[in-house]
């Protein structure tokens, strides 16, 4: 039954209706202060801020249950064999552990990362997975909200009715009802307006997974990258998401890229280029077999334990940029598309001038930047301006809000 038609909208309100009784009464359930959970990515991926919080937390604090929550059945068994406690979100085991957990910290959504049916009356903490240059939540619904024709918005408001729990976030919701973070006060204005919450709900504590970044860890593929060519230059590119493009985007279709000439500029300046697509983007993209590699999330153990080790970053959008200025590292920006993507994707929330970085347009003048080292690592005071503390402390200034509330 398609999802968006009429039938399947009444189906789904109907069985909402039956569950609603259950959904209020949980308020008046006492949870269990002990027993937290974690989720991230839609509940498919085991990463991100989530990730980095519920390990933080299990290594120091063996006197709280924190359980790993998933919708995917592999994820759910590689984590078993590595005795992390995990459970799948609509077994009964996870049913029940959501029903009693006091505090859920979800990187995505309530409703993608957990089962949102259980949850009322639960500590909610919002993670995500970025502080935004471009338009989130609530901000981004508003700006997407003119596209959206008359049937969806009638569905919307019915469906906030009949099934609240779908709602809790990146919705629309209620002021207070949840917690989130951010890196610094320059953000603090952004996600109040992104989420609906009021200043002392929004925690200037970093981001958990910042902490990798001053790991001593070494990814296996770092390593061996390290081997095969002597040590390279490692350039990573790691572009946003286009709202406007789908799942298709591909980077090397646009701007002039030259496959020959780009492998042969990597070669003489002993460079290796790692390209990184966004989560929600599902194309496939190019590899000349040698120095030009692409890595998806099952070439690494953790995203920013690989991307410590990187020397140049390319991105455009992405909010990898505000955690990599950490390292104190070149960065390279290439927003190639910038009127189309504030056009058709997402306008932003600052002038993009503020983002310091080697500005390149092309794939020609992005070559001849790597041929002629002309890059730079960003100022302390954009560093500072973006993240008020460089430290690998994130996830204990949580923790300390969290247990002295």
């Amino acid at each position: 039954m398609p999802k968006e038609s009429l039938i399947y909208l009444i189906w789904k309100s109907i069985k909402g209706l039956f569950f609603l009784p259950g959904w209020w009464s949980q308020r008046f359930i006492k949870r269990d202060e002990k027993i937290w959970i974690f989720g991230a990515w839609k509940g498919i991926l085991y990463s991100d801020n989530s990730r980095a919080f519920f390990e933080f937390v299990r290594n120091t604090h063996s006197n709280i249950q924190s359980y790993w929550i998933t919708k995917d059945h592999e994820l759910y068994r590689q984590l078993r064999e590595q005795n992390i406690p995990v459970v799948l979100s609509e077994s009964k085991d996870g049913r029940n552990i959501q029903k009693k957990a006091s505090k859920a910290f979800v990187s995505w959504g309530v409703n993608s990362d957990f089962d949102g049916k259980y949850l009322n009356g639960c500590q909610i903490v919002l993670l995500w997975h970025g502080m935004p240059l471009k338009k989130i939540g609530n901000d981004e619904w508003d700006f997407k909200h003119h596209k959206i024709g008359l049937w969806k918005i009638i569905k919307t408001k019915f469906r906030k009715i009949v099934l609240p729990y779908e709602f809790l976030i990146p919705r629309s919701i209620q002021n207070g009802i949840f917690d989130t973070i951010s890196t610094s006060s320059f953000f603090t204005p952004f996600i109040m307006s992104a989420w609906h919450v009021s200043e002392d709900h929004v925690w200037e504590v970093g981001q958990p997974r910042n902490d990798y970044l001053f790991s001593s860890k070494v990814e296996e593929f770092i390593a061996k990258l390290d081997q095969q060519f002597n040590h390279p230059i490692k350039v990573m590119y790691m572009p946003t998401f286009r709202d406007s493009q789908g799942e298709g985007f591909n980077p090397f279709d646009f701007a002039g890229f030259n496959a020959v000439s780009f492998s042969r500029t990597l070669q003489e300046q002993n460079m290796v280029f790692i390209y990184k697509g966004h989560f929600c983007d599902q194309s496939t993209l190019f590899s000349d077999g040698g120095r030009m590699i692409t890595v998806g999330d099952k070439d690494y153990d953790n995203l920013y334990t690989f991307v410590k080790d990187i020397d140049i970053l390319i991105t455009d959008y992405s909010s990898i940029y505000f955690d990599f200025l950490l390292c104190r590292k070149p960065i390279i920006l290439f927003p190639f598309d910038k009127d189309d993507y504030l056009t058709h994707s997402r306008p932003f929330y600052f002038d993009y001038e503020l983002m310091e970085g080697k500005k390149v347009y092309s794939w020609t003048e992005l070559e001849t930047t790597l041929k002629n080292s002309d890059y730079w690592t960003p100022s302390e005071e954009t560093i500072l301006l973006f993240n008020s503390s460089i430290d690998g402390s994130s996830s204990e200034r949580l923790l300390n809000i969290l247990c002295h509330e």
